[in-house]
């Protein structure tokens, strides 16, 4: 933060009074400062200081933000952003997040304060809970990345709100982004490695294991992503196959390389549409005629 800044917003902080309330909720007959209230009592104390602060929406990634600037008469600034939360992914939830954001945040900004305001409880209490399709859908990401069931159940448990939930599925899936990600930068620098074949007795070619290079990173967590999909053995044998008409990796191009290391990503991902007998070994694949 610039000295400039820092140095007034200590002055201001030495005239901080408790922020009015003059907002009533009827429905738990609690009182809380508005963004207006906080307003009155910050902007005479901003501009007394030499201080402005200006707030606004931005998007991001697929997520919104409440960009917060607070600068000095001497022209320095700082900076933040703070992802909105939102309720409702509508213009009615994005106003209230900003309304809410904007008002915390001037608080914590200047330090004020407000007697008897909705802590984290209260607010949890008037926020809808998470549905059941949420929770069902964080269960699985966490069991496809491989968390603790220990964990799972304590991460679960911990979601309050449909706004905690929300931001924890967008986690998630960035982690599954990146995870699938990772496996296709790590082909680019593919070497030829054998693999299981469609037929579990088949012998793979000695010229073939000669070429392989098993003590490579690249090789070893290609081999591992594999051997991890959610899939029969059978699936995992002849998925290579299936995606390029080659036996092994090792007849593979490139190209090929990284089409097969896309299909597991999505396969680990939940997007690749699976056939019926890759996770069942009683139903048999059907017979392709001429």
């Amino acid at each position: 933060m610039p000295p400039a800044i820092a140095a007034a917003l200590v002055k201001l902080q030495g005239e901080v009074k408790t922020v009015i309330k003059g907002a009533k909720n009827e429905h738990f007959g609690n009182t809380y400062a508005e963004l207006a209230d906080v307003q009155t009592t910050a902007l005479p104390l901003l501009s007394k200081h030499g201080l402005a602060l200006t707030q606004w929406p931005i998007s991001r990634g697929g997520s919104f933000y409440l960009r917060s600037l607070l600068v000095h008469s001497s022209g320095v600034g700082y900076q933040d952003d703070i992802e909105l939360l939102l309720s409702k992914r509508d213009a009615q939830g994005l106003g209230s997040a900003i309304t809410y954001t904007r008002r915390q945040t001037t608080m914590a900004y200047l330090g004020l304060s407000a007697e008897d305001d909705d802590d984290g409880n209260k607010a949890a209490n008037r926020q809808a809970k998470p549905s059941a399709e949420q929770i069902s859908e964080i269960r699985q990401l966490c069991i496809d990345l491989k968390y603790p069931q220990d964990q799972i159940a304590v991460r679960i448990q911990s979601l309050r709100t449909e706004d905690q939930a929300t931001v924890a599925l967008a986690n998630l899936h960035k982690n599954m982004s990146e995870r699938a990600t990772a496996i296709k930068d790590e082909v680019k620098v593919f070497k030829p490695i054998p693999v299981f074949t469609e037929d579990r007795d088949q012998v793979i070619p000695d010229e073939v294991i000669q070429k392989a290079d098993t003590g490579d990173k690249v090789q070893s967590n290609i081999q591992k992503h594999i051997l991890e999909l959610p899939i029969t053995d059978k699936a995992k044998r002849g998925l290579v196959r299936h995606v390029t008409g080659k036996p092994f990796l090792a007849n593979c191009s490139p190209e090929e390389a990284v089409t097969v290391a896309e299909v597991v990503a999505e396969i680990e991902a939940g997007t690749y549409e699976i056939p019926a007998d890759w996770t069942d070994d009683s139903i048999t694949p059907p017979v392709e005629t001429a």
